[in-house]
């Protein structure tokens, strides 16, 4: 990065900026840690059929839907941490990795 000014232009504050020397991409700045809050739904669904004498129950379907990481953990936690060990840097920690395992899959039917 350049800067062009005439002589009498520089501001003082400028040069005592320019002058000093960044050691990391983190200077003047901090990392803090928060927890990041994701929404997750789980929702059930009941199917019943009505086709035996006398209008009773021939048959009940209930389906579990939610989120992905709750069929194999384990597999987006190693996913995760795969990318950050590839990708993550001193400036970025995370690695700008995608948080995956929270789209909506059948969990279960009975």
């Amino acid at each position: 990065m350049s800067f062009t000014f005439l002589t009498s232009e520089i501001p003082e504050d400028f040069l005592a900026f320019a002058s000093i020397k960044y050691t990391s991409c983190t200077f003047g700045y901090g990392l803090v840690e928060s927890p990041l809050f994701v929404p997750a739904y789980r929702r059930d669904k009941t199917i019943t059929t009505y086709d035996a004498p006398g209008a009773q129950v021939s048959s009940s379907l209930q389906e579990v839907y939610g989120p992905a990481v709750e069929l194999n953990e384990q597999y987006y936690a190693d996913k995760m941490a795969y990318c950050r060990a590839i990708w993550a840097t001193e400036c970025n920690p995370n690695g700008s990795c995608p948080q995956e395992g929270l789209d909506e899959v059948l969990l279960g039917r009975t």
